[in-house]
């Protein structure tokens, strides 16, 4: 989703989950999966794969 190697994308996670909570942590994946799967995200999920 976010479009960035993998490296750059694990290191940014690891640094991520050091600094903001657990709780904020999952809400950001659950808003993460909805946008991935749900019929009314289709147009987020083209302009995402756009930029």
């Amino acid at each position: 989703m976010l479009k960035l190697p993998a490296n750059e994308s694990n290191d940014a996670a690891c640094k991520v989950e050091h600094i903001i909570g657990e709780k904020v942590m999952s809400r950001i994946v659950l808003l993460s999966e909805a946008i991935a799967v749900r019929e009314d995200c289709a147009e987020l999920r083209a302009y995402l794969n756009q930029t």
